[in-house]
């Protein structure tokens, strides 16, 4: 049986009861359903297969891209996932007695004859005498959805269980055993991403304009495009002369986005984060190595997300403080949808660990527009003396 752990919505939640026979005895079995936490067409049932794989994936020091080629096996198991996770509960009739619990999650009963052939007859088989070479034996498995129009979820590989049930022991006595597969973090993890775009999608990204600028930007998670900014000449060459001229202290400045709402006016969910950083960098932007330790800062505001439209402020202040007042280059900022990630210390790591690449959340943002009230805007609020 393989076990995957969907992220769900512990308030939305039904529960049902029946009464049953569980190992001879009169039990009430309890199912919890949770809705899994849905990115797309929620109204569709989706069907889960997992096959066995033949491709060899390497180590986990491998660098592997989302677009690897994978070759799908045997069909190990199938199951229709109408959208919930389900927590079991089985408790004895007579005293309450707990007999049986398991969290929440989608079971697959997978094909007992083939690991009744390719595991269990193997016992003490060359195959499955060490690590190595039962890597080169038993080489993954793949989970994936058959439908192409359904919604995406979430769940953490090191979650993933899958648990060989199996008898053993003379025939007038025999006796139940388990055995756990490890599929956790000392095995290669990779989500397989490919993306059938429109043609309006490949028109714009074919004809980025990096000198006047695009009127639409199209960002988007899971390895998708993101969006430089471009500060204007003109707006730093003015802060620069109040600095000058009137000894103006610059106290705050922002990039405001709003989303566009005439080809993208819809409830799915937006994106709460947004990965920044100067172009060519590969470390974090100043303003957030600045205010590391500063628990009030944010680097990146998100205001009216469940309405149309959503606008972000990305706080830029050191940058811009640095361009104005040392004489910085003013490098376009480039952001990209996901969040950083923290170590067990809730330190940052580094400005690629982050969760970019299996973030379903998209959207269009509004981009140069001059006639527009929602075009992107540098806010700069800046104190005289």
């Amino acid at each position: 049986v393989l076990e995957i752990k969907p992220q769900y919505d512990a308030t939305a939640k039904t529960t049902s009861t029946t009464n049953i026979t569980y190992k001879g005895q009169a039990a009430k079995q309890t199912l919890t359903a949770y809705s899994a936490v849905k990115y797309g067409n929620p109204a569709s049932a989706m069907t889960i297969n997992v096959n066995e794989i033949t491709t060899n994936l390497g180590s986990t020091g491998t660098e592997i891209l989302s677009n690897r080629s994978v070759t799908a096996g045997t069909l190990l198991g199938t199951k229709s996932f109408t959208g919930n996770s389900i927590a079991v509960s089985i408790n004895k009739t007579s005293d309450n007695t707990v007999l049986l619990t398991k969290e929440a999650g989608l079971r697959i009963s997978l094909n007992s004859s083939y690991f009744q052939t390719k595991i269990a007859n193997k016992s003490g088989a060359t195959e499955l005498s060490n690590e190595s070479n039962f890597i080169n034996y038993f080489k993954g498995l793949k989970i994936s959805v058959q439908e192409n129009d359904g919604y995406l979820i979430n769940f953490a590989p090191d979650q993933v269980t899958m648990t060989m049930y199996y008898t053993y022991g003379d025939a007038s006595d025999r006796k139940e055993g388990t055995y756990s597969f490890n599929l956790a973090s000392p095995n290669v993890h990779l989500s397989q991403i490919s993306y059938n775009r429109s043609t309006i999608f490949n028109n714009v990204m074919a004809g980025i304009d990096r000198t006047n600028g695009d009127p639409l930007l199209y960002m988007q998670g899971m390895g998708g495009p993101g969006a430089g900014i471009k500060i204007p000449e003109n707006a730093i060459e003015a802060l620069k002369t109040l600095r000058r001229d009137r000894r103006a202290a610059i106290v705050s400045a922002k990039i405001r986005l709003y989303t566009d709402t005439s080809i993208w006016n819809n409830s799915y969910t937006k994106p709460d984060n947004f990965l920044v950083k100067k172009e060519g960098e590969t470390d974090f932007i100043t303003d957030l190595k600045t205010m590391l330790y500063n628990n009030n800062f944010k680097l990146v505001t998100a205001y009216a997300t469940n309405a149309n439209p959503s606008y972000y402020d990305v706080n830029i202040t050191k940058t811009v403080k640095d361009i104005v007042e040392q004489g910085q280059e003013a490098k376009d900022i480039i952001l990209n949808i996901g969040s950083y990630l923290t170590n067990y210390n809730g330190a940052l790591v580094s400005e690629d660990y982050n969760t970019n690449v299996y973030s379903p959340n998209r959207a269009v943002f509004v981009g140069t527009n001059f006639v527009s009230q929602y075009r992107p805007r540098l806010l700069v609020t800046y104190i005289v003396k």
